[in-house]
C-alpha cells in the first residue's frame, strides 16, 4: 500500500480467495506493515487450478487483483511392513518403502510415529527403503505410523500410513 509512492502502514486490507469454480476457498484482512505490505497466507487447497486473489483497502477504492496458479503435487506412497504382535521387552521391526511415481524415492526423510507422537526420523536408501526398530512398547495395542512430508519445491504429494 503505498500513496504518492510513500508506504501506507496499519492499513486494513481484505482479502479473498476463489478456486476455478467460483467457490471462496478464504476469505480474512490484514493489517500493513511499515512497508505498507500487507500478507495474506493462500490456504492449502486439493484441486488445481488458477485461484483468483482479490484485495480490497478499507475506505477506499483501492483494489487489486491476482491469479494464482496451483499445479498439482505428483503423488508419494510411503508402505509400512510390522509384524501384528510381539513378546513385551523385544524390539519391532518396521520396514518401510517410499515410492513416487517414478519408481522408489531415495534420501527422502520418513517421520516414524508411534501412538501420534513423533519417535523418529529415517532416510531412504537407494531402492526407496528404510527400517526402524521400535523398543520399549508396553503390554497392550500401539498405532505405529510414518509420514512422508512431500517436497514442493520437487513437486512431490506427502503421504502417510498407520
Amino acid at each position: 500500500m503505498t500513496t504518492a509512492g510513500k508506504p501506507i502502514p496499519g492499513a486494513t486490507v481484505g482479502f479473498s480467495a476463489t478456486s476455478p469454480g467460483g467457490a471462496i476457498v478464504a476469505s480474512n484482512g490484514s493489517h500493513a506493515d511499515a512497508n505498507g505490505v500487507a500478507i495474506f497466507h493462500f490456504p492449502a487447497v486439493k484441486i488445481p487450478g488458477a485461484y483468483h486473489v482479490h484485495a480490497t483497502v478499507l475506505n477506499t477504492s483501492a483494489k487489486a487483483d491476482a491469479v494464482v496458479s496451483v499445479i498439482p503435487l505428483r503423488k508419494t506412497t510411503v508402505g509400512l511392513s510390522v509384524a501384528t504382535s510381539i513378546t513385551v521387552g523385544r524390539e519391532l521391526a518396521l520396514s518401510l518403502t517410499l515410492q513416487g511415481p517414478d519408481g522408489p524415492m531415495a534420501d527422502a526423510t520418513i517421520g516414524i510415529f508411534i501412538d501420534g507422537a513423533h519417535a523418529h526420523d529415517v532416510k531412504t536408501g537407494a531402492g526407496g527403503s528404510a527400517a526402524y526398530s521400535v523398543s520399549s512398547l508396553g503390554l497392550g495395542k500401539h498405532e505405529l505410523g510414518a509420514a512422508y512430508a512431500g517436497n514442493v519445491k520437487a513437486g512431490f504429494a506427502s503421504s502417510e500410513v498407520h
